[in-house]
């Protein structure tokens, strides 16, 4: 089965859009997301209290944000976030990113926490 990017239906979440390339689709036991995140060095943290986490960056550069630490990531990187681990994925000022993230959960509804949390980068990607 294959799932081009035109058909993809991206919904807000906040501080990022996220499309679900398999929704209404047999795919048992995993989830997948296509998100894109608007310029900027501030998001709010979530979390995934059911699963862990892989997440590709396919296009821009920014940091990862998890539990208080920052990381530069930029096109290519791959990133695995531990289950129930506060995270988010901050894009620099000036470069918006792309994100591709896998989830061996089947529901993401039931498996994202959107927290209060606001995250601020004190500058910009080197």
């Amino acid at each position: 089965m294959v799932v081009t990017s035109s058909v993809l239906d991206f919904r807000a979440l906040p501080g990022r859009s996220s499309a679900d390339p398999f929704l209404n689709l047999d795919a048992p036991g995993m989830s997948m997301r296509v998100v894109r995140l608007p310029a900027g060095l501030e998001r709010r943290a979530h979390r995934h209290p059911h699963s862990c986490e892989a997440i590709y960056v396919v296009e821009g550069r920014g940091y990862f944000w998890e539990d208080g630490r920052a990381q530069p990531v930029q096109e290519g990187d791959c990133i695995l976030v531990e289950m129930g681990a506060a995270h988010a994925t901050v894009p620099d000022t000036d470069n918006a990113m792309k994100i591709v993230c896998f989830l061996p959960h089947p529901d993401l509804a039931s498996n994202i926490e959107e927290l209060d949390e606001l995250i601020r980068i004190e500058g910009p990607h080197g």
